[in-house]
């Protein structure tokens, strides 16, 4: 009794770790981003239009036309938009030099949040990034005695991603403001999810808004419960400017 009682602990957690396994990866998996209708602008000039696709987990704008399928980084392409039918919404993304955490400067995907004229608040959205490691067996203890019903132990997985909201200056400086980092730990038995916001720099709105657009803003985002260092709840206090 005692050791199918162990069986059938040891073939739970598999099940589990499979399931946990294949839920991980349809998160990663970028057929699950839904196509658009579209273009692309691209460096040379050629513009395409067709269905549009971009996969924020690995920083690639995908097209589609009939038999034509391409997918494109950022340092072949200027500007890019599509319908994006999840939020409602058109979304325009411009390929924009920034400096790299290793001081490069290189081309990078991002998306316009709101369009001042003479400048416009930005969001970049890095890739993903995975780390793995192993868990010690799972065990438990009767009469004295361990019985180990894990295995190898199970495998951890964490799954991060930043996303950083700019302010674009009409000269072209890219300045931070907030940044989201959400993040999912998944584990044999649970998983848990994390989103981790952080205003960097609140002096920053004084640079493009005068008091009385700063004022409105603050009466807007009081009375309707929203909040500076909520991306969906800033896009939202930027219209009350």
């Amino acid at each position: 009794m005692k050791r199918a009682w162990c069986l059938y602990i040891l073939i739970l957690l598999n099940a589990i770790q499979l399931f946990g396994q294949e839920k991980k990866f349809e998160e990663l998996n970028p057929d699950l981003i839904e196509w658009g209708e579209g273009s692309i602008l691209l460096n040379d000039g050629q513009e395409l239009k067709g269905l549009v696709r971009f996969n924020d987990k690995n920083g690639i704008v995908s097209f589609e036309s009939g038999n034509t399928s391409r997918s494109y980084v950022p340092r072949s392409v200027a500007a890019f938009e599509f319908y994006d039918e999840k939020l409602k919404r058109q979304r325009v993304f411009y390929s924009l030099e920034f400096e790299d955490k290793d001081n490069v400067k290189r081309p990078f995907f991002f998306e316009v949040l709101r369009d001042f004229k003479t400048f416009a608040v930005i969001s970049k959205i890095d890739p993903v990034e995975i780390e793995q490691w192993t868990t010690s067996p799972a065990s438990f203890s009767s009469n004295g005695i361990t019985t180990v019903v894990g295995g190898t132990g199970g495998t951890v997985t964490k799954i991060t991603q930043t996303e950083t909201i700019y302010f674009l200056g009409s000269k072209g400086e890219i300045e931070p403001y907030l940044k989201l980092m959400r993040k999912i730990v998944d584990r044999t038995l649970y998983d848990r999810k994390k989103t981790k916001q952080k205003i960097l720099d609140d002096d920053i709105l004084r640079k493009y808004f005068n008091e009385s657009e700063i004022s409105n803003m603050i009466d807007y985002s009081e009375k309707n419960n929203l909040h500076f260092d909520n991306k969906e709840e800033f896009i939202k206090i930027l219209a009350s400017a």
